[in-house]
């Protein structure tokens, strides 16, 4: 995997602890400070006093990103979990003298390596679909995945910073729900073929005859009235459950050509009719980004002409389909398309926070070492994780929210939660009793 100096560069260093900074209630456009380089650490001056973080340059990276370096622990800075941290001997996270703060774990190093995703580039094993997975995280290695790490730190500073700069206000975000919705498909019941499978697969699958004989009738009754198609009428649902919490949902549409893995909807009449309830909502629509444009600008710039052209305004948002992502190219086709946000980096097999911060932020550009102009907002939870990878039951699935959105309030990020259109109805029981019941109530 090579040294690890060659990745932890003074720009990656200055990028992390910016974000550092930013989370722990530093306005840099209020509190100027300066950040000096040494080998093996790196110090902050501003407001009369200091920060000073060690960081490894002879970090092994191998063995790290392997797990087999074993961590010290300390507490979150509400006091109520314990995290790992990577230090020198029994030292502690930090110690606070009169004039500066020293920061005695490796923090840098390790929110980088989250941040940028970098382990990512460095670990080759992928699933099926060619998807970095969960096992292979050392958010699951160091079991920290229901925990985000990066602002758990900054978190911590900012508790440090309290007792030294009472003089300086410190900001603190409101966290916020933000519910997505990828339309996978707008139709339940589309050419005779599909239909069948449909009914077959609630009887057979599913085994469940009343949603066979349900679905029979649907789909004569869709024969004539299109527009009441299932698929169709639960983006309706979902535009209804955000509007009954004052959520803004985001609704992220495909226009991708028919294969193997992108259904290759048509954008009808009915479909606009619904982008016109999305905006009178004051919701959004954003681009799903077929299958294979995860590598591929021309691909997306397609897709996203396309898109552009049916709702008559510009596409700033993306998601891609699967939650595809390679972190050598997939910033990169966004960044070049004109895309200012996407919220694809979230594991399919487990929720939590893959990159660990639930704020918004730039994502690093490993290649070229610098930050990119988009912002990525982490997806931490989705329908399909909660109930078939995982199996969870509803209440362990409610559970399990409620403490990620915990977390998220902790740390002033944001609570991004995935449910599709299709699981409104193929999983009936689970958006009431997970998802309805989590946005009624998200606090333990």
């Amino acid at each position: 995997m090579g040294s690890w100096c060659e990745y932890i560069t003074e720009n990656a260093i200055k990028y992390t602890i910016n974000h550092l900074l930013t989370v722990a209630g530093i306005d840099s456009n209020k509190v100027g400070y300066k950040i000096i380089i040494k080998s093996g650490s790196a110090e902050v001056f501003f407001a009369g006093i200091s920060v000073s973080f060690c960081i490894s340059k002879d970090l092994d990276i191998d063995s790290f990103l392997s797990g087999l370096i074993v961590p010290g622990h300390t507490d979150t800075a509400d006091g109520k979990h314990q995290i790992p941290m990577w230090q020198t001997g029994d030292l502690p996270f930090s110690t606070v003298g009169n004039r500066g703060i020293v920061i005695h774990a490796d923090i840098i190093s390790v929110s980088f390596i989250l941040l940028s995703r970098i382990e990512e580039k460095l670990i080759s094993e992928r699933d099926n679909l060619n998807r970095f997975k969960f096992v292979s995280s050392i958010a699951c290695k160091y079991n920290f995945i229901d925990f985000p790490l990066v602002d758990e730190y900054a978190l911590k500073i900012r508790k440090d910073l309290r007792r030294l700069l009472s003089q300086v206000e410190l900001t603190q975000r409101e966290t916020t729900i933000i519910p997505t919705h990828d339309i996978d498909e707008v139709r339940r019941y589309n050419g005779l073929l599909k239909t069948l499978r449909t009914i077959a697969g609630d009887f057979l699958v599913y085994k469940n005859p009343a949603a066979g004989f349900k679905s029979i009738y649907q789909a004569f009754s869709c024969l004539i009235h299109r527009q009441e198609d299932p698929y169709l009428t639960s983006i309706k649902q979902l535009i209804d459950v955000s509007v009954k919490h004052s959520l803004t949902s985001v609704f992220f549409f495909m226009t991708a050509r028919k294969s193997q893995f992108n259904s290759g909807y048509r954008l009808t009449n009915e479909v606009l009719d619904i982008f016109k309830i999305i905006k009178s909502k004051n919701m959004v629509v954003g681009l799903h980004g077929g299958f294979g444009t995860y590598r591929s600008s021309t691909e997306y710039a397609k897709e996203k002409a396309k898109l552009e052209e049916y709702l008559q305004d510009a596409v700033e948002i993306n998601r891609q389909h699967y939650l595809m992502f390679d972190v050598e190219n997939t910033l990169t086709v966004l960044d070049s398309s004109g895309i200012l946000q996407d919220s694809s980096l979230g594991f399919a097999d487990r929720e939590g926070f893959r990159c660990g911060t639930c704020h918004p932020y730039h994502p690093y550009d490993i290649s070229n070492d610098k930050s990119y102009n988009l912002l990525e907002r982490p997806l931490i939870a989705m329908d399909v994780t909660l109930t078939q990878y995982r199996q969870l039951s509803f209440p362990e699935a409610v559970n399990s929210l409620r403490h990620l959105y915990e977390r998220c309030v902790q740390v002033g990020g944001d609570m991004v939660l995935l449910w599709h259109n299709n699981s409104v109805v193929r999983e009936g029981a689970a958006f009431d009793q997970i998802y309805c019941k989590f946005l009624a109530d998200p606090t333990e």
